[in-house]
């Protein structure tokens, strides 16, 4: 060791091995005489030197240290330790040494290990980059580190001269890579190291497809990944380009496209990507064209957010399938179509050129007939490898739309309607304005019928309604397709749902346009679209009302016009009577003074209703206002004018004022309403009108024995028959004289019987009003009394009274009933069914009236069903008529029966209620089985009234036993796909649960025959719908999911039923819920690896999880239906990456996101799971990387290069 001190910065190298040599030679003999490390003070000595200011002694003594290590005189691991403590404070010349002797000692390791393999083992780095971190990775942290140096480091290794290290080296490096090319952080300088690996691909398969796993990993959720991650994709794609490598350049040529995308939100200029892209396209048209649908999906989205200056050079690309190789379906041509027409109202920015290629495509797409003769069949289904399909969900549902139109052709467009109505469902969520660009493109297209083209026009207007940002960026194709529609219907509809576009203020100045050019032609149609506009932005009234108040044309086109304009200021005075009203009372009045003649009738009424809003809204006085207005219909006989001049008059009584304006307008109302009704050639119509309109005015208030007409007094007042004599009536003030319940039993006796049914309402009105203020006393029966035969503690101007006399004095003749129409009028006026029972009456004399009618027979029933809970012989009269009645007698007493059994369930005693409902079920199933069920059997209609016994009021626990005894009596009596099992399931919806559960849950049964589960299945999945009797509905499902465990064989029905029912399931947060215990279930299940039930199990549970993903997100419907992921084993796994990324941007699932990814990071490294399960939560994973959760260190460095 004295040696060294002679040792000067100039020393020769022979000088410094000689130095070293010596002091090898003491180590070596030292560890011969097996002396312990620390004891060999050579070896402290020689590590010493390691930190020496002279660089060659430094990185000698080092190289010396690893000689011993390969010779065995020291120990690996010791050695190495030792260095990496001297990279702490070690300059960036001894940073470089040191790491090249940590390398080398690395090295050595992995040359001792990988020849020591036997057979068929293979080596895998047992280095991570977060746990057990590389330790290359450990010196790319340092702050000395020097990325030339590291690169050349990498590289060396990869080259090595050692054909032993030089074949494992990529799998030695695989963490390095991960590390350098998949960094968050974007380290620079990087380039190198992706270039050896692209050379190394061509020789060695692992080197590809390490390049292949880095581009699935590589993040660009940022515009510095983005870019970054580009610029290799470039790179690759020119190496392989060169290479001829077409597969691979049309996979990563796919991956570009998405990039551009993303470039162009992050404001880089996407013109190098492009380039590169056409490149690939000139290279590769002879090898496919599968690929064309995939990169015009993706393109037609980069449509609509790249700046117009780059436009020309996207528009190469598209012109060169759509022009050049004359490829492209109808439905993805329109998509990009869809895309230019954004343009061609800001064409400012555009090169000639770009507007050139635009025109060109435009022409292409539009000649649609030539087009469809000259395309070129494409077959996305049939692209290999497509490796790149999880690298992002926009590339994935590239691929599914590409598939779902090529499969359109192939059903002829039957699978367009499927489509459709399946999205129906979804209609404004997220999914489908994720989807909206491929809806537009179906909008814009011809194939379609008109049924299926206005199911899409509704989906894209609900999803406008709740989306300003679509409702701006789609306006331009909506008016494109209406200049090029020619279908009149079509034409209108478009017009009318124009307005929905308002809901993004910058669109209304083109609207209103697009209104005012029309109002020349139709200002019909053109009101009534500004009324639609105003009620989306109401800034525009002014517009609304300038058209309003135009002259009216002497024309033919006048009176339509009228009624339009008159028609608008009814909905706004409805809408907005006091914002509006005033300013439109001179245009109302203007139509009242113009509009006398039979031509008027419509427009006058339309004016009259405007004017009742603004009466009821207290914007205007109504007394005051019919004062300038009653003398114009002093003589009306025009029906419409009538029929709202009678709702006016019914506003009446609720706008009462002191005045005697008020005085006059109630006379004349009332006078006019009693003239309608007592006037013999008045149309049946008006007198009903004015019936109804009379049920606002109060007898006794405001309306008085004056007001009525004296043919509906006859013999109460003076002037009658014996008026004044002896036995004759007294003579009374009509003035003040309040109005006899006779009145109204005259009223019912002298009408029309056409009209009697509104009469009855009327009267039934005033007794409902007498009802409502009755005290306790009127109810109270001494005991020990029979109820009596008259209401006779009622005053005498009681309506009630009066009518219930009538009836008992019509009883008196037994069966014989001399007025039957009075009589089935003023039963009809008891049978509502009143805030309070009618006082103790005997209701026996109802018997009389069974045989008069039907009618007569119902209300006598609703009376008894209405009057059972407090009147003994109503409910006797009740019981005896259910205990006499036999089914097969009349149909229509037995559908009287089911209306009113909820009601008649809870008013008659059990034993028989129990009868009746069994004598009636088993007599309806017979007949409806006799009649093979079809629609609308007694069977069904029986079923209807048993759900509304159990979801009205009745809370009678032995009411309800008997109707469930008998509902599950029937089960297994009819057809699972039948209509009448329809209506079964929902009578089965409204059971107690625990009725439910006994009756669907298969473990409670003796056997599970087929066809009983299957029915289980369909109510318990109906129940999740429209049960919320759980907290989760989705619990509904636990006794389902468990019997179809050990049944594999029947597993395809269940999923469909459960597919459909998670489609058309909402809320978010019960799904997210449920899928967290499955979770938990298959964990603990997971947890047993040995016990391979338990396992079976947990594979069963993860077909449903990811069917529920797959269905929950909307993803499903891109299969063309939703049956598929319940059918097809191999589509379901495959949309799963895609369908997990969607669902996770959910509000509810966003919360559960980390738990999600790290279920699946656990899934995927347990060792009972199944390569196909294992690979799909791979690239789940994998699609979701670009998302936030992703962005911390700790999180991206344990999933990234996930693999067992």
């Amino acid at each position: 060791m004295e040696d060294f001190a002679s040792i000067k910065p100039h020393s020769s190298v022979v000088k410094l091995a000689s130095c070293l040599e010596k002091i090898y030679a003491k180590v070596v003999e030292s560890r011969e005489k097996q002396l312990p490390e620390h004891q060999i003070k050579e070896i402290e000595f020689l590590k010493a030197q390691c930190k020496h200011d002279h660089m060659q002694l430094c990185l000698m003594s080092c190289q010396t240290l690893v000689r011993l290590v390969d010779e065995g005189a020291l120990e690996a691991n010791g050695v190495q330790n030792s260095l990496l403590s001297m990279l702490a404070n070690a300059g960036p010349m001894h940073f470089a040494i040191i790491t090249e002797s940590i390398l080398g000692m690395q090295l050595l390791s992995l040359k001792r290990r990988t020849s020591s393999l036997k057979g068929q083992e293979s080596y895998q780095c047992a280095y991570g980059l977060k746990t057990q971190q590389h330790p290359l990775i450990s010196l790319f942290q340092h702050s000395s580190a020097n990325m030339h140096d590291v690169a050349n480091k990498i590289i060396g290794i990869c080259q090595h001269h050692d054909k032993g290290i030089r074949d494992y080296s990529i799998e030695y490096l695989r963490p390095v890579f991960l590390y350098v090319l998949c960094n968050p952080q974007t380290l620079h300088d990087v380039k190198p190291i992706w270039t050896c690996l692209l050379n190394l691909s061509g020789k060695q398969p692992e080197a590809r497809a390490l390049m292949q796993e880095l581009l699935a990993w590589s993040k660009f959720n940022n515009a510095n990944t983005c870019l970054c991650t580009s610029i290799l994709v470039i790179e690759a794609i020119d190496h392989f380009l060169q290479r001829e490598d077409h597969a691979q350049s049309i996979d990563l040529g796919i991956y570009q496209a998405c990039l551009i995308k993303q470039l162009a939100n992050y404001g880089i200029d996407p013109r190098p990507s492009l380039q590169c892209l056409l490149r690939v396209l000139h290279a590769t048209r002879e090898h496919t064209k599968d690929h064309y649908h995939v990169l015009l999906v993706l393109l037609a989205e980069v449509l609509h957010v790249l700046s117009p200056f780059y436009l020309a050079d996207l528009l190469r690309i598209i012109v060169f399938v759509v022009v050049q190789e004359r490829c492209g379906h109808e439905y993805i041509l329109n998509m990009c179509l869809d895309g230019i027409i954004q343009w061609m109202s800001q064409t400012a920015f555009i090169p000639a050129e770009g507007l050139a290629l635009a025109h060109q495509i435009v022409e292409k797409v539009l000649d649609t007939e030539r087009s469809d003769q000259e395309a070129e069949v494409i077959s996305t289904k049939q692209l290999k490898p497509a490796h790149m399909r999880n690298y992002h969900p926009d590339i994935a549902i590239a691929f599914d739309l590409a598939t779902l139109v090529e499969s359109f052709d192939a059903s002829d467009n039957q699978d367009v309607f499927a489509f459709v109505d399946a999205l129906n469902v979804k209609a404004n969520t997220v999914f489908c304005q994720r989807l909206h660009l491929f809806l537009r493109a179906l909008f814009l297209s011809k194939k379609p019928p008109v049924d299926c083209w206005f199911k899409i026009y509704e989906v894209i207007l609900q999803i406008v309604k709740v989306n300003e940002g679509i409702a701006y960026d789609f306006l331009m194709t909506y008016i494109f397709k209406l200049a090029h529609e020619n279908n009149p219907e079509l034409q209108l509809e478009l017009l009318r749902g124009l307005a929905s576009f308002a809901v993004c203020k910058d669109n209304v100045p083109m609207i209103l346009n697009t209104i005012r050019n029309l109002s020349t032609e139709n200002g019909t149609f053109c009101v009534d679209l500004y009324v639609r506009l105003w009620r989306v932005e109401r800034r525009t009234y002014p517009f609304l009302l300038k058209q309003i108040a135009q002259p009216l044309p002497d024309n033919d086109k006048r009176w339509e016009l009228q009624i339009a304009r008159n028609h608008a200021m009814r909905e706004i005075c409805q809408e907005k009577p006091t914002l509006h009203g005033t300013e439109l009372l001179p245009h109302l009045s203007n139509t009242l003074n113009h509009s006398s003649d039979e031509a008027g009738d419509l427009a006058t009424s339309l004016a009259l209703d405007a004017i009742y809003s603004l009466c009821d809204s207290h914007t205007v006085n109504i007394a005051s206002t019919w004062q300038a207005l009653g003398s114009k219909f002093r003589n009306e006989m025009r029906p419409q004018t009538l029929k709202s001049l009678y709702r006016l008059f019914g506003l009446v009584p609720m706008l009462k004022t002191p005045t005697l304006e008020y005085e006059k307008l109630a006379d004349d109302a009332v006078e006019h309403l009693w003239q309608a009704i007592s006037r013999p050639g008045t149309d049946a119509a008006q007198v009903r009108n004015a019936l109804v309109a009379l049920r606002n005015y109060e007898p006794g208030v405001t309306l008085n024995l004056r007001h009525i007409p004296a043919q509906f007094r006859f013999e109460i007042v003076g002037g009658g028959v014996g008026a004044g004599g002896p036995g004759g009536r007294e003579v009374v003030d009509l003035q003040q004289e309040t109005v006899p319940g006779e009145v109204w039993v005259q009223l019912l006796q002298k009408i029309r019987p056409e009209c009697g049914d509104a009469a009855a309402d009327l009267i039934s009105h005033h007794i409902d009003s007498e009802i409502n203020a009755f005290r306790s006393g009127v109810y109270r029966l001494p005991e020990g009394r029979s109820e009596p035969r008259k209401l006779v503690g009622l005053f005498a101007t009681s309506p009630l009274r009066a009518v219930t006399n009538y009836l008992v004095s019509q009883a008196r003749f037994g069966d014989y009933v001399p007025e039957p129409y009075a009589v089935t009028f003023a039963l009809r006026s008891l049978s509502k069914n009143f805030p309070k029972p009618i006082p103790p009456l005997d209701w026996s004399c109802l018997t009389s009236f069974f045989h008069l009618s039907f009618d007569a027979r119902k209300y006598c029933i609703i009376i008894a069903k209405n009057q059972a809970v407090n009147s003994g012989t109503a409910k006797r009269l009740l019981e005896n008529f259910l205990i006499d009645f036999e089914p097969n007698c009349f149909e229509e007493d037995l559908l009287l029966l089911f209306s009113l059994l909820p009601e008649i369930a809870s008013s008659v005693s059990l034993q028989i209620l129990k009868n009746f409902a069994e004598k009636v079920a088993v007599y309806c199933f017979k007949e409806s089985q006799i009649n093979d069920f079809v629609e609308g059997c007694l069977f069904e209609k029986f079923l209807e009234s048993v759900k509304y016994i159990f979801t009205g009021n009745c809370d009678i626990p032995e009411v309800l036993d008997v109707f469930t005894l008998i509902v599950e009596r029937y089960m297994d009596s009819m057809n699972l796909d039948s209509r009448l099992f329809e209506r079964y399931t929902e009578v089965v919806a409204t059971l107690h649960p625990n009725a439910i559960d006994g009756l669907t849950t298969p473990a409670n049964w003796w056997e599970t025959p087929v066809g009983k589960l299957k029915k289980a299945t369909i109510i318990r999945c109906y129940l999740v719908l429209y049960n919320e009797k759980l907290p989760n509905p989705l619990k509904w499902l636990t006794p389902i999911i468990d019997a179809y465990e050990k049944r594999a064989e029947e597993r395809p029905f269940f999923y469909r039923h459960l597919a459909a029912t998670l489609y058309a399931f909402a809320s978010d947060e019960h799904s997210s819920n449920w899928i967290a215990e499955m979770f938990l279930e298959i964990q603990m299940l997971l947890a047993e690896a040995s016990n391979k039930e338990k396992v079976n199990r947990a594979l069963y549970l993860l077909d449903i999880f990811i069917l529920a993903v797959d269905v929950l997100s909307g993803c499903a419907v891109l299969l063309g239906s939703v049956d598929v992921v319940a059918t097809d084993d191999k589509q379901r796994l495959a949309l799963f990456p895609e369908s997990l990324q969607f669902l996770c941007d959910h509000i509810f699932w966003k919360d559960q996101e980390a738990k999600i990814y790290e279920f699946l990071f656990n899934l995927y490294k347990h060792t009972t799971m199944p390569a196909s399960y294992a690979d799909v939560f791979r690239e789940a994973i994998i699609c979701s990387r670009n998302k936030p959760y992703f962005d911390s260190k700790g999180v991206w460095t344990k999933y990234v290069g996930l693999r067992k």
